[in-house]
Parts: structure tokens; sequence; C-alpha cells
């Protein structure tokens, strides 16, 4: 039996840590102020603010990413190595078109 590649409460964790990010970026960005004419004006401060909010989600989003793809790796390993019925029988099937595109008559020696 294998361990688990990924500690099971590992994804949970971050993917709260991604919402309540995600909070975060939506709180700085609602604070823009706007215009009458529908501009923005964001001051540097707020955009550092943003900036920061939204490269620790994209942080946060990549760890996530790495710990599905450990997942999917160890859960590819660990499947059975016998191909299903349908794929057993789909290999089986050699179509016709194929067969002559390989051999030709000159060098059939059958």
């Amino acid at each position: 039996m294998t361990t688990a590649v990924v500690d099971p409460k590992l994804l949970p964790y971050l993917r709260g840590e991604l919402e309540t990010k995600q909070l975060e970026v939506e709180r700085i960005s609602r604070a823009f102020p706007v215009d009458d004419q529908g501009r923005f004006s964001i001051s540097t401060e707020q955009y550092r603010d943003f900036q920061a909010a939204v490269g620790a989600a994209r942080e946060i989003k990549s760890a996530i990413d790495a710990a599905e793809a450990a997942i999917g790796l160890r859960n590819y390993l660990n499947t059975d190595a016998t191909p299903s019925e349908g794929a057993a029988d789909a290999a089986a099937y050699t179509p016709v078109w194929w067969v002559s595109s390989v051999t030709t008559p000159s060098s059939d020696t059958r």
C-alpha cells in the first residue's frame, strides 16, 4: 500500500487560503475610486496592494496545481496496467486500409 503523496488536508486548506485571498483582491478592487466619467483613480499604494494580493493568489493556485498534479501522478502509477476490455477490443481491430498501406505486394513474402 502506497502512502499519500499529499496530505489529504492540504488541498482543502489551500483552497480556503485561495478563497480568502480572492476576497481580499475583490475588496481592494472595490475600493478603487471611480470619477463621474467612469475612470478609475488608483493610488500607488492601492496598486501595490492589489498586485501583491493577486501575486499571492497566483502562488496559492500554483501550489494547488502542483498538489493536484502529484496526486494525479500517484493515481496513474497506482492504476492497474491491464488494459480495459474496450482498449483490448480496439487494439485487436486492425483496419484494412492500414495493413494495405504498410505492406506492399513486392515486400510481402508470404
